[in-house]
């Protein structure tokens, strides 16, 4: 997924195939805060499991099956170009 946070503030959610995801951030961030959030089905709420507000690359775990999505808040003049890639877990057989 890629997103620009200029004037939007919230990606649209994402259902995950794998249990992390890499985030990959950059650009004028003016005082935002960005935040990858994942969806707590039952308190029907976003709950943010990871923020910055300075360029990131950045593995976060969100869950398999889980709903996810980054958003945007505070700060102004921010001009963000924020990538999202699933990352698919490997057992390791020592």
């Amino acid at each position: 997924m890629y997103v620009n946070f200029t004037t939007n503030t919230t990606s649209s959610s994402v259902s995950s195939r794998y249990n992390s995801i890499n985030v990959v951030a950059s650009g004028t961030w003016g005082g935002a805060t960005l935040a990858v959030e994942v969806l707590d089905q039952s308190a029907n709420t976003w709950v943010t499991v990871y923020s910055a507000t300075a360029d990131i690359q950045k593995n976060v775990l969100v869950g398999s099956g889980t709903a996810y999505r980054v958003s945007c808040s505070g700060g102004t003049g921010h001009d963000l170009d924020v990538y999202v890639l699933e990352v698919q877990s490997k057992d390791l057989h020592l």
